[in-house]
């Protein structure tokens, strides 16, 4: 039996306003700190974890990506210095984490 996973119009509202709110208080509240990438072993886990989606991805110049959730642009930077050609997408908006993620990526 086959068990429809779509949405509903305003369940799927509910949910990107919440992931809205989200991005807002991690750029309001500093939670990025949280996931520990800015401390000296953190940079190290982050590059790690660039380097293998670099490579499991096969980026490279030439190379067309997309990134959906870049969050605060966190990752986004890494990949580009693969000097792939990277589109990244994130839901939260202005008031979010888009703003973080721009300045990251220029």
């Amino acid at each position: 039996m086959h068990v429809s996973r779509r949405l509903s119009p305003e369940r799927r509202d509910d949910r990107y306003a919440e992931e809205r709110r989200q991005g807002e208080q991690i750029v309001a509240d500093d939670l990025e700190r949280v996931w520990g990438w800015s401390g000296p072993a953190g940079t190290i886990r982050a590059q790690r974890r660039a380097d293998f989606l670099i490579s499991a991805a096969g980026l490279a110049p030439s190379v067309r990506t997309l990134e959906l959730g870049a969050g605060t642009g966190e990752f986004t930077r890494r990949l580009v210095e693969s000097g792939c050609e990277l589109i990244a997408v994130e839901l939260r908006g202005d008031r979010g984490t888009l703003p973080r993620a721009r300045r990251r990526s220029r």
